[in-house]
């Protein structure tokens, strides 16, 4: 994230003329324990050469986080899944899966992870494999499971190589988990067509942590079709209706009236009983009937009711106004989502801008929604916020105006989901690299990432990197230049009032460390900004006593 100068949390490299820094106002915000709401920006696999796509991420119960993308190797499709025991700050590559015939692709993939011991974890991948262009074309429907712990492939727990598959997602109950479930639930949404002149949506649960799919319930035909047409997949519980139950919301799309709708319906009353009567959302308000697209749901999953006795659904989309040719997101949400039918619409952005690619979760701990979007106009990744009553559905409240550091962005697709670990939200997306490829990337509210030692080793050129952190005595700043240039680092406290230049010398190309003395400071947390040449980098430290 950055305020003011721009100044990224940690050692995010900008190639512009430095800014000034205003004084007197906080540069981050702080969460209530002081420590800092974003850290630098993590690339989850440093491959350049990799063209990383529709990056997904989970959690299982410990808090090991789990994030999958594709990319093309010549012309055959590959997918990763990588692991993280540390909370994201670093991944391990679990596994690359190069099970597929050239020239096809992947998309629409899901991922979750169940299990609740070690020992016992499996990761449960979805996807759709595309055999033509455009990729809405369809294509068959592949759910595979995985060790937790090795990667190991287990086998496939769901294909189906003879129907079109247009959209897929996928969600499970932790950490709440659904009634007559173990080790938990998982449940497949998802479009298809088997030729009968239908589309339809059908979900598919397990009730033994992805073993098998062992119930299928029929959920809607369409009027016209599904193909094209986005749909998403939550859980919901609560102590008044602790069963535990899967939302739905889908897009329909009538494709030769340019027009789009939206449904949602519920299993009821168990996670793997037959879903409710399918409810229209598009036409609550007439600003956004037949106009709204790429819908996602979340649902309050939690050790406590909502202020109804119920528990709380939001639905949030994309919507069109015709006379500006753009997007902004809009939604709606019903505080009774099992006994009621009824949802209320709300805005959330009118500023004139291009908003698109929703992603929602519930965060049990805090009990909050939290939704990330992608802001074009000004090139952000928001997060905002609303309790689980959504008291006040119009006004969200702003974690980060923009979570994101490193890379361009061009369709990021971000995606939102829960650490159980920390208790704690994570966030992923693609960010586009120099070379035009996009790398996935990884960040979270708990973050304060600062680089480790062995680090410096493998800093590129004109990269800083401050160490030890936290630090009480000396701290070191490592950097490496390309050629011969001036060098100025200075040093700020937390409401941006510059403190002390620490360098403002001639060093010739090579690597160099600055050391200085930071034992007069008090405890809390400082800044340092390194300038070289137009090159501008910023970090974040902590000074403990």
């Amino acid at each position: 994230m950055k305020t003011l100068f721009l100044l990224s949390i940690l050692f995010i490299s900008f190639t512009a003329t430095a800014q000034d820094i205003n004084s007197g106002s906080n540069i981050l915000p702080l969460k209530a324990d002081n420590s800092v709401m974003f850290g630098k920006d993590i690339i989850i696999r440093e491959q350049p050469d990799q063209n990383q796509n529709d990056v997904v991420i989970c959690s299982a119960y410990n808090g090991w986080l789990y994030a999958a993308y594709w990319y093309f190797e010549s012309i055959t499709p590959k997918l990763v899944i990588m692991r993280s025991i540390d909370d994201g700050m670093n991944w391990l590559n679990l596994t690359t899966l190069d099970w597929f015939v050239g020239g096809d692709r992947i998309y629409r993939m899901d991922i979750c992870a169940t299990g609740q011991t070690e020992s016992q974890i499996k990761i449960i991948l979805c996807f759709i494999y595309n055999t033509d262009t455009p990729i809405y074309s369809g294509g068959p429907l592949f759910v595979s499971r995985f060790d937790g712990n090795t990667g190991d492939f287990e086998g496939f727990v769901f294909d189906s190589k003879s129907t079109l598959f247009f959209e897929a997602s996928m969600a499970c109950d932790e950490p709440f988990v659904a009634t007559s479930a173990s080790p938990n639930s998982i449940a497949i949404l998802y479009s298809f067509n088997q030729g009968t002149g239908y589309d339809s949506i059908s979900v598919r649960t397990s009730d033994n942590g992805g073993l098998s799919f062992n119930s299928y319930q029929p959920i809607a035909k369409a009027t016209h079709r599904y193909k094209g047409g986005n749909l998403s997949l939550t859980y919901g519980n609560s102590p008044s209706f602790n069963s535990g139950r899967y939302f739905a919301v889908w897009q329909e799309v009538w494709e030769y009236m340019n027009e789009n709708t939206i449904y949602t319906a519920h299993s009821e009353p168990f996670f793997n009983s037959p879903f409710t009567t399918p409810v229209r959302l598009d036409n609550l308000v007439p600003s956004t009937t037949n106009v709204c697209r790429n819908p996602v749901i979340a649902c309050q999953n939690s050790s406590t009711d909502n202020d109804s006795s119920d528990i709380t659904a939001v639905v949030v989309f994309e919507k069109f106004i015709p006379g500006e040719n753009r997007w902004e997101l809009a939604g709606c949400y019903n505080r009774q989502a099992v006994t009621s039918e009824t949802f209320v619409p709300f805005s959330i952005t009118t500023n004139q801008e291009y908003h698109s690619q929703p992603d929602i979760c519930f965060n049990p701990y805090s009990s909050t929604f939290n939704l990330t979007y992608f802001d074009s106009t000004n090139a952000k990744l928001p997060l905002v916020s609303n309790d689980i009553n959504m008291t006040n559905p119009n006004s969200w409240t702003v974690e980060s105006p923009d979570y994101h550091d490193m890379f361009n962005l061009a369709s990021p697709k971000p995606r939102i989901n829960v650490n159980f670990g920390k208790q704690d939200i994570v966030n992923v997306w693609a960010g586009k690299q120099n070379n035009g490829n996009k790398a996935a990337l990884f960040d979270a509210p708990y973050s304060t990432y600062t680089g480790l030692v062995k680090d410096i080793n493998s800093l590129s050129s004109s990269h800083s990197l401050a160490y030890p952190v936290p630090c009480s005595q000396n701290l070191t700043i490592a950097f490496s230049l390309h050629s011969g240039e001036p060098v100025n680092i200075e040093l700020y406290d937390s409401m941006g009032q510059r403190i002390k230049i620490v360098c403002n010398w001639f060093y010739d190309a090579g690597r160099h460390e600055v050391n200085f003395d930071i034992s007069g400071f008090p405890s809390g947390v400082y800044y340092y900004k390194f300038q070289s040449g137009e090159l501008l980098q910023s970090g974040v430290f902590q000074i403990v006593k």
